[in-house]
């Protein structure tokens, strides 16, 4: 699964403290980035599939539109 940089970000410090304390790393440093307009994407894949309360009955925003 695609990450977020800032995640990356993590993993990377994470790894490297691990390094530098003897550690064996336990991050995977593998996983893909997502880049802006993946991410944005996923949002608007996310914000669609939220059920929207209406009158008589609560529906995902995707078919209100």
């Amino acid at each position: 699964m695609a990450i977020s940089q800032l995640e990356r970000v993590i993993d990377e410090h994470i790894a490297k403290q691990q390094q530098e304390d003897g550690l064996t790393i336990t991050v995977d440093l593998t996983k893909p980035v997502l880049n802006e307009t993946q991410r944005r994407a996923k949002n608007i894949e996310r914000q669609l599939q939220q059920r929207i309360k209406t009158t008589n009955d609560s529906m995902a925003l995707g078919k209100l539109i």
